[in-house]
């Protein structure tokens, strides 16, 4: 499933996506928030698989 927050970056944005990313690491999913990830979160989603 895909989940996108479009908008500007303002507060009320950032706030839902942290939102989801707390949902999702609760039902241990994975969650990419748009631009390049970091190496860091790359290993963690390939190590919870």
């Amino acid at each position: 499933m895909g989940i996108k927050v479009l908008g500007t970056g303002c507060v009320n944005c950032k706030n839902t996506i942290a939102l989801i990313d707390q949902l999702a690491q609760a039902k241990g999913k994975a969650l990419h928030a748009g631009g390049v990830p970091k190496h860091k979160k790359l290993e963690q989603w390939l190590t919870a698989a």
